[in-house]
């Protein structure tokens, strides 16, 4: 029996926390993709203090990618090294972009959500790009998660 479980790795608060992180904190991903989606908490009916997460697809949102370079801050003064439009669906891909570490800033209703990962090309890898879950809260918090598939 398969069963598909989110693992959702807080990386902070739009860009302040994530630019604070030491180097090997920054979280890592073998391909220059994944899909946009607003999460939100539903209350749970007769379950007080009790909560489930509800996410849909951001379509439509510019999504710009930023070479990172050592603790640098997010993105003053750079030039965007790739820039894609979501899907339908929330999904991106960057392509032909070299594996570095990079600021993913997705522009959604005039804010900017910024986030800092590491890029790791890695051949034998099975991680497909919906598997790389971009969430951006209704806090504000821009998280990536990752589906992982378990048999």
């Amino acid at each position: 029996m398969n069963w598909v479980a989110p693992w959702l790795l807080a990386v902070g608060f739009c860009a302040g926390t994530a630019e604070r992180l030491e180097n090997s904190e920054w979280p890592k991903v073998e391909r220059p993709c994944g899909v946009l989606l607003h999460s939100h908490e539903v209350p749970i009916k007769h379950q007080p203090n009790e909560f489930n997460t509800k996410s849909v697809p951001i379509r439509r949102a510019v999504v710009r990618l930023y070479k990172r370079e050592g603790k640098s801050q997010c993105c003053e003064g750079l030039a965007p090294v790739a820039e894609v439009v979501t899907g339908r669906l929330g999904s991106f891909r960057f392509r032909s972009v070299e594996p570095a570490p990079y600021w993913v800033v997705a522009e959604v209703d005039g804010h900017e959500f910024k986030i800092a990962i590491e890029y790791n090309r890695v051949s034998n890898s099975d991680a497909k790009c919906s598997d790389f879950l971009y969430e951006i809260m209704d806090n504000g918090q821009f998280n990536l998660g990752r589906m992982i598939t378990v048999d």
